[in-house]
């Protein structure tokens, strides 16, 4: 399996359990009947400048509604992708530890570091964070451990891009930055639109087949946000089953994708896909179409995700 969402993005799992603890007065959680199907409340004040008003309950992706008595002032998160928001949002003296992969923006590699996806229990709660922030698929059994222990978590698992901008809000809303975060989302729109604005020029049969690599073997198709960015950068996403997926080389050829991105950053990667048998027949091959695209901007759904967006255009469609 390889790393997925928020380090390099995640395979898809479900559900939840617990009710957590309250930890340093600042956020309590209780259970939902609809847990079968957990989805993160949007937050719309965000969208505003207005300070948040607390206490305030937020559902997160797990399902548990959490209550946050006040803006929380220990916060550790467990995903690289939340540790680039909360930067973003300008709360770094917040953050009292982060995971081991939390590499970005560079002031995140000097906080005290709590463990991969199996985090420390014993570090997180030696940092007495008022909360803790995690992404719901990959870290389930460490938030399920942390929540028995009466750690508060709360989890979010963003798919699309506008899950990543509705996630941003709800951030920015919980630790009281709604004018930094709609600043974020502004520019991510901005971005978003540029892209839109120049693809909606390029006539439907002109638009490129795409086979993207993000892991060895592996691809994404619908429903997951990498497949979106391709599609919104004007290309064909030539993995057609939805979600992560190992895509066996005799199925790239057949589908024969005029355009390969693939993570930059993923230790020979770019050479193992050069080397395939058969592989140097393809199009994209033969018309040296072979992109590369930085491995954290392309899969984090983080602020710098339309950045990832517009580095698919471009290499799509360098003109």
């Amino acid at each position: 399996m390889p790393f997925l969402r928020h380090r390099t993005v995640y395979p898809l799992i479900l559900s939840l359990l617990f009710l957590c603890m309250f930890v340093s007065g600042c956020a309590t959680s209780s259970e939902n009947d609809n847990r079968s199907t957990p989805q993160t409340s949007p937050v719309s004040s965000a969208t505003s400048n207005n300070p948040t008003t607390y206490p305030l309950t937020v559902k997160d992706a797990s399902g548990l509604d959490i209550t946050f008595a006040q803006a929380p002032q220990r916060i550790i998160s467990i995903a690289p992708s939340i540790t680039e928001v909360l930067f973003a949002l300008q709360i770094d003296t917040r953050i009292v530890g982060v995971d081991d992969w939390s590499d970005e923006p560079q002031q995140a590699r000097a906080k005290p570091k709590v463990g991969g996806i199996d985090a420390s229990l014993e570090k997180i709660v030696s940092l007495k964070p008022d909360i803790v922030f995690a992404g719901w698929t990959m870290s389930r059994a460490t938030i399920e451990g942390l929540r028995a222990a009466g750690v508060p978590v709360f989890a979010t698992e963003p798919r699309t891009i506008d899950d990543t901008i509705a996630h941003i809000a709800q951030l920015g809303t919980i630790v009281n930055r709604a004018a930094q975060a709609t600043a974020i989302i502004a520019t991510m729109q901005a971005q978003r639109k540029k892209v839109a604005d120049l693809v909606k020029t390029i006539p439907p049969e002109e638009k490129k087949r795409v086979y993207i690599e993000f892991s060895e073997g592996w691809t994404v198709g619908p429903g997951e946000f990498m497949d979106e960015l391709i599609r919104e950068a004007g290309g064909i996403n030539v993995a057609n089953t939805p979600g992560w997926q190992e895509m066996s080389a005799e199925v790239v050829i057949r589908q024969n994708p005029q355009v390969i991105l693939f993570a930059k950053g993923v230790e020979q990667l770019e050479t193992t896909i050069r080397k395939r048998n058969g592989w140097e027949k393809l199009d994209a091959l033969v018309q040296n179409r072979l992109v590369g695209i930085d491995n954290n901007v392309l899969s984090r759904p983080g602020p710098r995700l339309t950045e990832g967006l517009w580095q698919i255009a471009q290499a799509l469609y360098p003109q």
